[in-house]
Order: C-alpha cells, then structure tokens, then sequence
C-alpha cells in the first residue's frame, strides 16, 4: 500500500467522494462501498466510518448497534428499557461519536426508556457528543429524547414541538409554554447558530429564544404561531448576532416606536401588509441584502414597499401577494411598485407576484428597469391584465439583452406581439447573453390567425438576444407552441455551422 494512504487525511479526502452529492440520498451500493473499506484494514476504518455515519436519516440504525436497546424503539412500550453492559454503551458510543447529522425521515417514536438508559452512561452529556445538525419532533410533556441529544457541538436545529396526543377531530392548542424546554436546550447547546421551530406555544414563549447568543438564523414563520405582542418582536430586534429572520405577523402587532435589527442581512415576512410595513419601518440595517413578503391582505402594497427606499445595500427583493379576501382586481401602473427600487442599482433579483392586480407598463418601463438594474439574473413580474391595459411589444426584451449581460431568468406575464415595426433579425449579430429560461404570455391584439412566417420572425429575434435559452414558454396564442422548436433548431444549426455563440 501506497505510504500516502497512511495519513488519514489523505484517505478521507478519496472516501469523501463516494458519498452522494448535496440533496441526494445514499444509495446501497454508496454505503457497502464505505463498510467494505471500513474492513479492509486499520489506515480504512476511521476515514471510512467517519463517512458511514455522518449523516443519518434515522437513529434506528444507532440503537441497533445494541441487542438490548434495539428491538425496544417501537412507539407504545410496556415496561422499561433492560440494562445495557459496558461493552454494549462502548460499541453503541463507538459510532455515536461519529454522527454530524440526524434528521429522521418518518413518524418512528423512540420510548423514553431507552433513552434514559442510554443518558444514564454519558454522566450528562450528549449520546452524540459531535452533533451539529438536529432535526426532530419534541412532545412538550415528554423532553427526554431531545434534550439527551443535544450538546455543546450543536449548531442547526429543526425542532418541531408537539402536544400531547390528539384525537384527528382536536386542534391543537396555541397556550402551551415552549418556554422551558427553550431554555434547556440553549443551556445545553450555547453556541446554536440556526434555530427552526415549528409549534403552538404561547407568543412569549419565545423571549426565551434571546438567550441564544451566537443565533444568526431564526425561523418560525413555521410555526402555528402569528405575533401580535411587540415585546417579542422588539427582544428579536436587540440581538446583535440575528442575520437572518422568518416570522409572521398577526393583524394585532402594533410596534412600539424603536429601531433594532442592526445587522440583519435576511427577512421573510408573512402576514397583513400594514403590519408588515410597520415591521420594515422598525428595521434599522445597512445590511439587508434580502427580502420577500407574503400576503394575503386587502392594503395597498405600494405604501407596505415605501420602508424598503432606505435598504439600499438590497440585492433581492420577492413579494408575494395574493388578495384572497375580496378577490378585488385593482389597476395601477407597474411603475408606481418597483419606484421604490430603482435607486438600488445592484439588485440583482426581483420577483412580484400580484395576483388581484392588472399592471400597465410600456417600452420606456422596460428601459427605465433594465438601465436601472444592471446586476440583474433574476426577474419576476406576474400580474393580471385586461384587454385595456397598456403593455410593452416584443421587442422592447432587447433592453434586457443590451443592458443586463448577467440575466439568466425572465418570467413577464404579458408582452404583445404587434410591433411598430418588423422586428431587427437581419443587422443583428448573435449576442453572448447567458439567459437560459425566458417566460412569457402573449397577447396579439390584431384580428386572425398568427402566420407563420411572424412566428419565425419572433424565433429569429429570440435567437439573437438570447442564443443559450433552454428553458422557452409562450402562452396565449397556439401559433407560438412551434417558437421553442424553431429556436432549438436554430441554435443547432448554429453549432453545426461552427459559429460561436
């Protein structure tokens, strides 16, 4: 054997790429691989078991390692977990040690017993002293299992918190006090960087959260739970380590006149637009890179935006918005919601999604967004429309192609096809524009069917703008089903020719 296999380093590294890739589950052949390098010899078994039981998708396979311990996880237990021998905790700790990752997959719970039988050796710490990443569903009266799993390497936890045992027809209660079960996990767990959780507690059950120094991510828009209490949201805003934060509002949150939140890079705000807006207003970060609304209210969207004129670090912007409650269409120009954003000029993603209301924008609209957003990879605009809206031609998407180089996604939910003029496909030279995936609905305002030979123009044109488009949709006249093929085709005669695109 080579003398490099003998630094472990040096094996790890060649183990490491048999694991899947970021997203994909470990297949069969992946793991017998790993344990059959596990046996080969001594310089194999550390790098190779390191590897094996990194991530776990159950801890079933950790409690198996035990003969006494394994057939006893089933959910409803009659009588206590049997004693586990010295040997048995060393083989158990043995790979224990080993785990960096458990996020289990199903509704398996393990009986309480076996988990106090197995804390009754660690002398209070945690079965799985290198833990980073926790994913698991905690009964509020019943924390053993949580709590005998988390330890000082801890740094993301998902956790989600249930009640105790309802019947299909109960909901769940919204009064339970999360507030213990908090406390005992950041005390077991000082330097958490990431916190999810998902429950029905009582609103101020989460002041406990600002005990979590070193906490960068908080999401709990998750959770059953909407804030109306202002004394939450402001204890939130006076953490200095917060970076990123998911939560929903309740009608009834009326902030108190404060600033906080100073070094706040992330939001994701859900719940009515005037609290959302009061929320921004309280914001006071020069580094906010991102935010994204969702809602579901009746307010004017434009004065919930008019907060966001003081983000001007912003790099992307998202807004959902769907006006449920009264299913009212309302008409403005596209120019009076993305004004607040034009002077940042490096956006670089922009989504709105406002589906109760019909947008009328032109040309010069698409220039002034275009000219405004050079950074540009990302843009979004769906809306309604009417036969009466005004809406730019075809044409004016070579604004994009000139001035926004980085664009690779464009979904515009309405051009039209009529142009002032026959559209540029013979002067213009093939561009170098990465766009990938372009989205359109079209709306052809002249009488009869479409011709061919203008669905080839507008294949042509696309073409040039966009040479490495792959992802093509145009809706609303069947004429256009055949442009992706004729750009595709183009694109491949193109190559055949060997000219560069």
């Amino acid at each position: 054997m080579h003398r490099a296999l003998d630094i472990p380093d040096i094996v790890y590294e060649i183990f490491r790429h048999l694991r899947p890739f970021p997203g994909r589950s470990r297949s069969d052949y992946q793991l017998r691989v790993l344990a059959n390098a596990a046996r080969t010899c001594r310089a194999f078994t550390d790098p190779a078991l390191d590897l094996l039981w990194q991530d776990l998708d159950t801890i079933i396979y950790l409690l198996n390692v035990t003969h006494v311990v394994g057939p006893l996880y089933l959910i409803k237990i009659h009588g206590q977990c049997d004693r586990i021998s010295d040997n048995e905790w060393m083989r158990f700790q043995y790979y224990a040690r080993r785990v960096r990752c458990l996020s289990p997959h199903g509704a398996v719970r393990i009986d309480d017993s076996v988990f106090i039988e197995l804390s009754r050796h660690t002398n209070g710490n945690s079965l799985l002293p290198s833990l980073e990443y926790l994913k698991w569903t905690a009964i509020l009266s019943s924390q053993i299992s949580t709590l005998s799993l988390i330890g000082p390497s801890l740094r993301r936890l998902d956790l989600r918190i249930l009640p105790e045992a309802l019947r299909h027809d109960e909901e769940p209660p919204d009064d339970d006090d999360l507030s213990p079960l908090l406390c005992q996990v950041f005390a077991q767990a000082p330097f958490i960087q990431e916190l999810t959780i998902s429950a029905c507690g009582r609103p101020a059950s989460y002041l406990s959260v600002t005990e979590a120094k070193h906490l960068r991510f908080l999401d709990i828009m998750g959770s059953y739970t909407t804030f109306s209490d202002p004394a939450v949201v402001h204890a939130f805003s006076n953490m200095e380590s917060l970076t990123n934060l998911r939560v929903t509002l309740d009608e009834a949150f009326t902030p108190s006149s404060c600033s906080g939140f100073s070094n706040l890079q992330c939001l994701e705000i859900g719940g009515p637009l005037l609290q959302i807006a009061q929320l921004l207003s309280m914001i006071n970060s020069r580094r906010l890179l991102s935010i994204t609304v969702v809602s579901r209210t009746k307010a004017d969207l434009v004065q919930c935006l008019a907060p966001c004129a003081k983000f001007t670090s912003l790099r992307t912007v998202k807004c959902y918005i769907d006006r449920f409650e009264n299913h009212i269409i309302l008409s403005r120009r596209l120019s009076d919601l993305i004004k607040v954003f034009l002077p940042m000029r490096d956006l670089e993603s922009l989504e709105l999604r406002v589906l109760k209301e019909r947008l009328a924008w032109s040309d010069a609209d698409v220039l002034e967004m275009a000219s405004a957003w050079r950074r540009l990879t990302t843009l979004v605009l769906v809306h309604s429309h009417g036969n009466d809206s005004e809406i730019p031609p075809i044409w004016s998407l070579r604004h994009f192609a000139r001035l926004c180089p980085n664009l690779t996604q464009l979904h515009l939910s309405i051009m039209d096809i009529q142009t002032p003029g026959p559209l540029p496909v013979d002067a213009a030279p093939v561009s170098e524009h990465a766009l990938e995936s372009l989205f359109i609905d079209i709306m052809h305002k002249r009488q009869g069917p479409v011709a061919e030979l203008e669905a080839f123009h507008v294949a042509k044109f696309l073409d040039l703008l966009f040479p490495h488009v792959k992802w093509l949709n145009m809706r609303g006249v069947s004429e256009w089903g055949t442009v992706l093929d004729q750009v595709i085709e183009m694109q491949r005669e193109r190559l055949t020719n060997g000219i560069s695109a």
